[in-house]
């Protein structure tokens, strides 16, 4: 595992059970919620046309993540998960050491590579088993974490079974490509499907976290082109027969020229 990738586990994993425990209640004050708006107006600001999270979770850092989670009218929602207070709260200072460094693009030493990937596996393993008790059915059945396409356009949460309304207008011959992470509590192998509402057939692709590619066709032309990307789970049985979450993205196909 690279350094980057264990970072941006732990992140995504503390921000996946604070929305799930505090739904939206994170008790920001008014000058950190100012910052997280500064910070995503820069980001959109950088990277327009292609479109960034709303959600000004998603523009927090390790610390300020974990000082969100051990706040005294915080942590009780989260004790059951991270068990101890003062453990929780080093591995994330350990962690954050080593985010700065690798963020200033400077080479982490061998068993600073392993410990970071160690801590990501301690708080990925705490964050799993604690989530698997959130629903009657969430201790057997995966969840899909999050789904971003190559446009920006995304979905973050457990049992999504949505849909996201794109405004993205696409063209015959596009490529879109979809950046997909899902859990399984029982820690089984995960099957990803992706298949459209204007054409027959389906692409599969295992793994927790993986890339789908979708190429648009002559029919797939529409006003409203859904594109179904579900997770399964390797058991007997699905949370809807034949999967287990699933994400719809819906597009508009403009026809070419004749």
């Amino acid at each position: 595992m690279e350094p980057a990738e264990a970072v941006n586990i732990i992140e995504s994993d503390l921000r996946w059970i604070m929305r799930a425990v505090l739904k939206g209640d994170y008790g920001f004050t008014t000058a950190f919620l100012a910052e997280l708006q500064k910070r995503y107006d820069s980001e959109e600001e950088k990277r327009r046309p292609a479109k960034v999270s709303s959600e000004l979770l998603d523009y927090t850092h390790l610390g300020e993540l974990k000082d969100l989670i051990v706040k005294r009218t915080n942590w009780p929602s989260f004790k059951d998960a991270f068990l101890n207070k003062d453990e929780f709260s080093a591995l994330c200072a350990f962690a954050g050491r080593y985010r700065n460094t690798v963020a200033h693009s400077r080479e982490l030493l061998p068993w600073e590579r392993t410990h970071l990937e160690g801590i990501a596996g301690v708080l990925r393993a705490q964050v799993t088993v604690f989530m698997s008790t959130k629903g009657p059915d969430m201790e057997y059945y995966p969840a899909i974490e999050r789904i971003t396409d190559s446009f920006g356009n995304s979905r973050e949460g457990l049992q999504q079974l949505g849909v996201v309304l794109t405004e993205t207008a696409l063209r015959v011959g596009d490529i879109v490509t979809f950046s997909c992470r899902g859990n399984d509590p029982q820690g089984r192998e995960l099957t990803w499907t992706l298949g459209t509402s204007t054409t027959r057939g389906s692409t599969s692709v295992v793994g927790p976290e993986v890339t789908l590619s979708w190429e648009v066709t002559e029919d797939d032309v529409s006003d409203s082109t859904m594109v179904a990307i579900s997770l399964s789970s390797a058991g007997k049985y699905h949370r809807s027969v034949t999967y287990d979450d699933r994400l719809n993205f819906v597009y508009k196909v403009i026809p070419p020229i004749e």
